[in-house]
């Protein structure tokens, strides 16, 4: 049976805390090889008395800007469910819905946007 009970407050905050685990447990340990060469970088300047940012900083504003993340999907999710588009626990109750989200993404990677998007990505990496 599908719960598409409006949710309470306490049920926002466990769906953002599960967003904000989710995401740093995911994205954190993937961008180690990043932290490692900022922290490389930083110890290089202070070693030259260099202006520096410390590594924690750094990795403060990742996980800052995930948490960010989190909370738009934590709001989205609501929408959602509020719209009776998902159920509490996260699945599709629309068949149209779904086909027309499933369809905007193979769309998607046929336009021009999903070119540019990978020639940004690339350039930067």
């Amino acid at each position: 049976m599908v719960n598409m009970n409006p949710w309470s407050a306490a049920d926002l905050l466990a769906l953002f805390d599960m967003w904000a685990v989710m995401m740093v447990g995911m994205m954190v340990p993937s961008a180690f090889p990043m932290i490692f060469a900022f922290a490389g970088v930083s110890r290089s300047r202070r070693a030259k008395s260099l202006s520096y940012v410390s590594t924690s900083t750094f990795v403060l504003g990742y996980v800052t800007a995930w948490m960010a993340f989190s909370i738009a999907a934590t709001l989205t999710q609501e929408l959602l469910h509020s719209a009776a588009l998902v159920s509490s626990m996260g699945i599709g109750t629309s068949r149209i819905f779904g086909g027309i989200v499933f369809m905007a993404t193979g769309i998607f990677q046929c336009t021009p946007l999903k070119n540019a998007c990978l020639r940004l990505f690339v350039a930067k990496t």
